[in-house]
């Protein structure tokens, strides 16, 4: 009963907002997002070892692009205060991987899963010096999954944005509330398209990969109702049983797979950030948070 009042109170809390406010729901986004894109790099092979050699390769075909280190690691070895070992880097440059192999998807999704965890800083800051660095975390992290995935329209929007980094992270230390969302509207507004094809691209990958996919699980339930269909026709008692159990079965399997299923969650992702665009364009109905609410657990496979 407490959680169904928390609950409750939670859809009323954020249904009362003027100004939305989506930080609840942003921060669940990236719990979620970080499940799923775990998981991912799993069922892809997207291990470190198979990323890294990949890299490498990258590297030999392409001598324009090298690593090199920041700072921090001369500084570490000058005993210089306050830097430790854990800020000596290697600085990687952005390369392009071949579409469809687990390096590309690797990078990918973690693209993907840098965006959301942006979005939920900037949406959950509360100083204004903490707006201004999440500002600028998210607009790194727009210019990253562009450069990830080869985007002509993500590029084009993440370009200006970039070049006013400094500037828009300096403004929104003030009025700070109304430019910071007016800074969540327009980036979820212009990258949620681009975000989708991501998506749909990381799920021929997964599927390539082995993973079902919501196609292959729905091909399975149509073809045990044309099995029901024909026993209809010339089956036996038996034989037609059998077929509406399994028809049963198949269906069952089906809208759990499209809960639960990876491929199927991909396209949750896609879904939900679509609904937190929406959300910022306008207040939502109780309704509507409840139904993100719930897609959230989902994306987590959590139902």
């Amino acid at each position: 009963m407490m959680r169904v009042h928390a609950k409750a109170a939670l859809v009323l809390l954020l249904a009362s907002c003027s100004t939305p406010d989506i930080s609840t729901e942003a921060g669940l986004f990236a719990d979620a997002v970080g499940t799923v894109s775990g998981e991912y790099e799993t069922a892809v092979g997207a291990n470190a070892d198979a990323v890294r050699e990949a890299e490498i390769e990258a590297l030999v075909r392409d001598r324009t692009k090298t690593l090199s280190l920041d700072g921090a690691c001369e500084g570490y070895a000058a005993d210089t205060a306050g830097i430790t070992i854990a800020d000596c880097k290697v600085i990687r440059p952005e390369l392009v991987y071949a579409e469809g192999t687990a390096a590309r998807a690797a990078i990918q999704i973690g693209r993907v899963r840098d965006y959301v965890e942006a979005l939920s800083l900037l949406a959950s800051s509360q100083t204004e010096a903490d707006i201004g660095i999440a500002a600028a975390a998210l607009i790194d992290s727009v210019d990253k999954l562009a450069v990830a995935t080869t985007s002509k329209g993500l590029i084009d929007f993440a370009a200006p944005l970039t070049a006013r980094k400094d500037a828009i992270a300096e403004v929104l230390t003030f009025a700070v509330r109304q430019q910071r969302y007016r800074l969540l509207r327009k980036v979820t507004s212009d990258v949620d398209l681009p975000l989708r094809r991501i998506l749909i691209s990381l799920t021929e990958t997964a599927v390539s990969s082995g993973q079902p996919s919501v196609r292959d699980s729905y091909e399975k339930l149509r073809a045990a109702q044309n099995r029901m269909d024909d026993t209809l026709i010339d089956g036996s008692d038996a034989e037609y049983r059998a077929a509406i159990k399994a028809f049963l079965a198949a269906q069952e399997a089906y809208a759990s797979f499209s809960g639960q299923g990876l491929t199927a969650r991909l396209r949750l992702i896609a879904d939900t950030h679509s609904a937190l665009a929406q959300r910022l364009r306008r207040p939502a109905s109780l309704e509507e948070i409840v139904a993100l609410l719930e897609q959230l657990k989902a994306i987590q496979g959590i139902f």
